[in-house]
């Protein structure tokens, strides 16, 4: 919440009715990038929710049922792959040897020295940072020598990753929900119910 302190604190000024947060399906029903759970249960959504509404603003989460995978294809789709950089290391185009260069910045056809010590540092760490994203990329470069140790996880079904999960637009507001959905569908195929992302649990034993 600390990026919208600025827009809150200018909302009336501009007259605002919302703020959006680039919160992918990674943060919001996935909890630490592993675990699914029902995001509108969640602490993050019933703390800031009731909080903001409360000075009438809601919170807007265009790209809470979509991965990060899907945002890329958005970003690619609209023509901009060539001038957006996730890095926080780097000016464009990015450092190449951070852990988003690596996951989000790769899929743009950037290079990334999968050797530098954040990236391997991350890929050691269990549970594994922003792990179905990263797992979903591993499988997209059969890149498993990178974690060997979770090569059991190979046949696990990761299908959904580039698709959208329709519930997520029951948490957008009414004044833009239409809009979203329909620009989400548009470019994103639905996922399905049984969905093997729905449910899952990649680390059970991590508290």
């Amino acid at each position: 919440m600390a990026s919208a302190v600025h827009l809150i604190l200018t909302a009336d000024h501009f007259d605002l009715g919302g703020i959006a947060f680039g919160m992918p399906i990674d943060n919001t029903y996935l909890w630490h990038g592993h675990r699914w759970r029902e995001f509108s249960e969640s602490g993050w959504w019933r703390r800031w929710v009731p909080l903001l509404s409360s000075v009438g603003l809601d919170i807007v989460l265009p790209i809470g049922g979509i991965s990060q995978a899907s945002t890329v294809q958005l970003v690619q789709e609209a023509g901009l792959g060539d001038v957006v950089s996730s890095c926080l290391r780097a000016s464009f185009p990015g450092c190449g040897r951070c852990w988003k260069c690596f996951h989000k910045h790769t899929l743009l056809g950037r290079p990334a020295d999968l050797n530098a010590r954040e990236i391997q540092t991350f890929l050691a760490k269990r549970p594994l940072k922003t792990a179905t994203h990263v797992l979903w990329w591993i499988g997209q470069h059969d890149r498993w020598d990178l974690v060997p140790d979770l090569a059991h996880m190979k046949n696990h079904d990761l299908s959904a990753w580039t698709m959208h999960y329709a519930p997520a637009f029951d948490l957008l507001p009414d004044w833009i929900r239409d809009h979203v959905k329909q620009a989400m569908e548009r470019s994103i195929p639905r996922m399905p119910d049984d969905a093997a992302l729905i449910g899952q649990d990649l680390f059970p034993d991590a508290p």
